[in-house]
């Protein structure tokens, strides 16, 4: 896990927020909420961060599996395979498409 916690990727929010899709860069979950879904099945809403920024994000319903494993939960390490970046009501978010969880971070929030 060491491999990763240092190599957050710099300045990936504000690319992701801007639409860039072409890189696959390594952020931190730093916050994850489960949120009411009147289909039935559950939708994660988390913050991301790549050390300087944050923003929001929502899993895609096939990645719900790792929450379930516990695979992927508050602090941990991802590279993001596939996403793309939305807005909705004024506000900029990340939609998380495929993802690979690379580790937690025990003892501190970047």
């Amino acid at each position: 896990m060491d491999q990763w916690d240092s190599k957050l990727t710099k300045e990936a929010v504000n690319r992701m927020v801007s639409g860039d899709t072409s890189f696959q860069p390594v952020v931190q979950i730093a916050e994850m909420r489960k949120v009411p879904n009147q289909k039935g099945s559950d939708r994660w809403r988390c913050q991301i961060s790549d050390g300087g920024h944050s923003c929001a994000a929502m899993l895609a319903s096939q990645l719900n599996e790792l929450v379930k494993n516990n695979e992927l939960q508050n602090l941990s390490i991802v590279q993001l395979k596939e996403f793309i970046a939305n807005t909705i009501q004024g506000r900029k978010y990340v939609k998380l498409l495929d993802i690979f969880p690379a580790g937690i971070l025990q003892d501190q929030t970047v």
